[in-house]
């Protein structure tokens, strides 16, 4: 692949592989805010309620992982992209990892200001769920443009997720605008055999399915 370098520390970049896909590269790292504090505990990992602070941050609009410049460049390259599909690299998953879901289904509490959209309890995996608005923005801008074909191959967590990305998760009909694949790490510590026994592990994995 052709790697694009102006000589700085930039590490985002396009690998162009013909008419079949351009591979857009995102760094999730160097213009981030901080992630979002763990502010409750399972038994195995630490949570993020959103109704507590600061899980409320979650939700914060002015919160970013992929920077200002980052983020222009991102949508650049996706609008101008003209290759059957878009392979975009992000080294945590997209995908919701939502294990209670807190929304107000009945409409008894709207309007309510402490809650937001897909408020709930959350997986904390230092991931995409700890800046919502942005990757809804992202998400929606590729549902009103009309980007197909798009998928996100993230890392980073100890566990294999799947998933159909959509600008609001707790819509139905709420397009698929995108894909995601993560895998994990290979290299990452600790094992989780010694945070908890596999038993528990398998039961866990079964039980607290992402939302």
């Amino acid at each position: 692949f052709p790697v694009e370098n102006d000589g700085s520390d930039r590490l985002y970049r396009r690998l162009p592989w013909g008419r079949l896909a351009d591979v857009l590269m995102l760094d999730t790292r160097q213009y981030r805010d901080p992630e979002v504090p763990q502010n409750v505990d399972f038994s195995f990992v630490g949570g993020q309620d959103s109704r507590i602070p600061p899980g409320e941050q979650m939700f914060d609009p002015a919160r970013t992982t992929l920077g200002a410049a980052q983020r222009a460049w991102f949508e650049t390259q996706l609008t101008a992209s003209r290759a059957a599909w878009r392979m975009i690299g992000s080294s945590y998953n997209v995908t919701p990892w939502r294990v209670f879901d807190l929304d107000d289904h009945t409409g008894l509490l709207q309007g309510d200001p402490r809650l937001a959209q897909n408020v709930g309890v959350y997986v904390s995996n230092e991931a995409w769920d700890d800046y919502q608005s942005e990757r809804r923005q992202l998400l929606r801008f590729l549902q009103d443009r009309d980007i197909r074909n798009n998928v996100f191959t993230c890392g980073h967590t100890h566990f294999f997720l799947a998933s159909e990305l959509q600008p609001d998760f707790n819509d139905a009909n709420s397009p698929t605008v995108a894909f995601d694949f993560t895998t994990g790490s290979q290299t990452a510590d600790p094992d989780p055999r010694e945070l908890a026994a596999e038993l528990l592990l398998r039961a866990a994995e079964t039980f607290f399915k992402p939302a």
